[in-house]
C-alpha cells in the first residue's frame, strides 16, 4: 500500500499548494495548523483516508478538492476558510450525511460537488453572494437542493441527476 503516514507539515510556512494523490494506505493526514500561505489543497485517489484534519488555520486556502477518496465518511468544517474561492468534492462516496455549512464562504464562486452517492443534504447556500458556478452531478442519495434564487451571481448552473429526481424550492 505504500505511504501509511505523512510527517508533519507546520512549519513550512511558505507551501502555497498541498497536492496529495494516489496515497491508497493514508488513513489520516498530518495537522495543517500553520501552513498561512497555503492557497491550494488537492487531496485525491486516497482510497483509505478516512478523515480531513482541522482546515481552520488556512487563512490564504483559496481552492480545495477533494477527489476519490472512498474512505472519506465527513466533511471538516469549512466556515472559517473566508478566503475560499473554488471547493470540489467528487467520487467520494464514504461522505454520509451532509456538506457542513458554508454560508460564512462570502468569497466561494465555484462549487462543484459530484458522484458522492450518500451525500444526502446541502447546506443553505443563500449567503454566496459571490457564487458564479454550481455544480451538483449524480449524487444517488441528494433528493432536493436549497433554494437558488438567492444567488444572484451565479452564471452556470448544471445538475445532472440519475434515479432519484431532486427537487428545487425556487
Amino acid at each position: 500500500e505504500g505511504l501509511t503516514a505523512l510527517p508533519e507539515l507546520c512549519g513550512l510556512v511558505a507551501l502555497m499548494k498541498l497536492r496529495i494523490s494516489d496515497c491508497h494506505g493514508l488513513t489520516a493526514l498530518p495537522k495543517m495548523r500553520g501552513l498561512v500561505a497555503l492557497e491550494t489543497l488537492e487531496v485525491s485517489k486516497s482510497f483509505g483516508l478516512k478523515a480531513l484534519p482541522e482546515l481552520s488555520g488556512l487563512v490564504a486556502l483559496t481552492t480545495l478538492k477533494v477527489s476519490s477518496c472512498w474512505g472519506l465518511k465527513t466533511l471538516p468544517e469549512l466556515s472559517s476558510l473566508v478566503a475560499l474561492t473554488a471547493l470540489e468534492i467528487t467520487d467520494c462516496h464514504g461522505i454520509d450525511g451532509a456538506v457542513p455549512d458554508l454560508s460564512n464562504l462570502l468569497a466561494l464562486e465555484t462549487l462543484r460537488i459530484r458522484h458522492c452517492n450518500f451525500l444526502t443534504a446541502l447546506p443553505e447556500l443563500s449567503g454566496l453572494v459571490s457564487l458564479a458556478t454550481l455544480e451538483i452531478t449524480r449524487c444517488k442519495g441528494l433528493t432536493a437542493l436549497p433554494g437558488l434564487s438567492s444567488l444572484v451571481a451565479l452564471k452556470t448552473l448544471h445538475i445532472e441527476c440519475n434515479d432519484n429526481d431532486i427537487e428545487s424550492p425556487v
